[in-house]
């Protein structure tokens, strides 16, 4: 049940979008109850509304990407061609996600893809979806929203799509995001937005050498700055990149993704008794459990405001599936007077102060903030106990991107640990260009 009208839009959109939509790519509703008593146990009924939706056992295509890494081209053109071939048929019944990104996209049992989580998506009438009405809410992830969103322009919601589905392929090719935020202060866009894409793809091919000259035509054709010079839908299809001939069959793609999905549980069961055994050190201790009250929620961090001004955002909430990363922390570490736990939150303070973060706050052993522009609107909590004879800092992302997540990490780590970023120098002929250097791709 919807605690604010926000949130009774977006169920609304989503049921509405996903009754709409019959396609194999996109994650099937079946059933819908609007009006669902659900017993309590203690005898009371909770208002609810149950919607009956598809099993996708294979998973979040993030996890797999997050931990196996980047896709061979074969695999990679097979799941392009479902995620666009999906987007035609949305489109063509004036539905736009606007929330494309790699936690949005599930795998069933077969390892086909999925469409999930319509509840950021447009839904225009004919009329308006006819003569070109734009789309104006600001809503999605924003390392995956399209240059003319976070230009606060009225955009088309086709060409929006198929941006943060170019960033989602260009993840699954190269194992890393094209740039960190599609704006003229990144260097990687601006290399694209200058003309500069020689220099952009000889950046990227430090770490991703292997990605065709077809592959790079194509993914160049979806991240067209403008909107009106991105290719359509349908122009992709037909691109040779995915038209290539292939030998892989139905069984060989499950066989591939099925080992990967062996490691994937693996490392997430791993993390997981990681976990339990923190918690049980620091219980046997008396300290502070970092892993009570900590879940993990699928919805994604789209955030939505109808102001263009993102200095009225709303705040970041715990909406995304908070990640705990730890890190040991050197006695030397923090300055002032007092323990151990309060000198290095006294530490961590000033850290995040030099990191920019906004609305820093700090209560005992926490300390919280939103990251600036320059890492990505990503927000971190920071929490310290006492595990055997060490002082560990358990950080978790609690809203917004995971690849952003991932830097304010990097840049935490250094920090805390003293570690050199270990960032590849740019190339001569790519240093000093307007916008500064290349940003610390992941």
């Amino acid at each position: 049940r919807a605690t604010s009208k926000r949130q009774a839009d977006q169920n609304r959109r989503e049921i509405e979008a996903m009754t709409t939509i019959h396609h194999p790519n996109v994650l099937c509703l079946s059933h819908v109850e609007l009006e669902l008593k659900y017993p309590k146990s203690d005898g009371t009924f909770k208002d609810c509304i149950l919607l009956v939706i598809e099993l996708a056992s294979g998973g979040e295509l993030f996890d797999f990407m997050m931990y196996t890494g980047a896709f061979e081209e074969t695999i990679a053109k097979i799941y392009t061609r479902h995620l666009l071939s999906a987007l035609v048929t949305c489109h063509a019944n004036q539905i736009y996600h606007r929330d494309l990104k790699p936690e949005n996209l599930l795998l069933d049992e077969h390892y086909q893809l999925k469409i999930a989580d319509f509840g950021y998506s447009a839904i225009q009438n004919q009329y308006d979806a006819a003569n070109g009405a734009l789309l104006h809410t600001e809503c999605g992830t924003r390392s995956y929203m399209a240059p003319e969103i976070l230009t606060h322009q009225p955009y088309n919601g086709t060409a929006a799509d198929t941006w943060s589905a170019g960033v989602v392929i260009f993840i699954m090719i190269t194992g890393n995001p094209p740039f960190q935020l599609a704006t003229r202060s990144d260097w990687w866009f601006n290399a694209i937005a200058t003309g500069n894409v020689d220099r952009f793809w000889r950046a990227h091919m430090r770490s991703a050498p292997n990605i065709s000259p077809e592959a790079r035509s194509f993914l160049e054709l979806m991240l067209k700055p403008e909107a009106s010079d991105r290719a359509t839908l349908r122009q992709l299809l037909e691109h040779e990149w995915l038209n290539e001939m292939s030998d892989m069959s139905h069984d060989d793609l499950y066989n591939l993704m099925d080992d990967r999905k062996r490691k994937v549980d693996a490392a997430k069961n791993h993390e997981r008794e990681k976990a339990k055994q923190a918690a049980a050190a620091a219980r046997a201790q008396g300290q502070y459990d970092p892993f009570k009250d900590q879940h993990r929620v699928r919805r994604g961090a789209g955030q939505e405001t109808e102001d263009t001004s993102l200095a009225n955002l709303p705040p970041l909430k715990n909406t995304t599936k908070t990640v705990h990363t730890k890190l040991y922390i050197p006695d030397a570490f923090g300055e002032g007077a007092g323990d151990r736990v309060a000198r290095t939150v006294d530490g961590l303070k000033k850290l995040f102060e030099t990191l920019k973060f906004n609305s820093v706050t700090v209560a005992k052993n926490k300390v919280k903030g939103i990251a600036s522009e320059d890492l990505g609107k990503v927000e971190v909590a920071v929490k310290l106990f006492c595990d055997a004879d060490q002082l560990v800092a358990e950080v978790n992302r609690k809203g917004g991107d995971i690849f952003d997540f991932r830097k304010a990490f990097n840049k935490i780590r250094e920090l805390v640990e003293g570690k050199e970023e270990e960032t590849a120098e740019p190339e001569d002929d790519l240093a000093g260009e307007e916008g500064g250097e290349p940003i610390d791709m992941i």
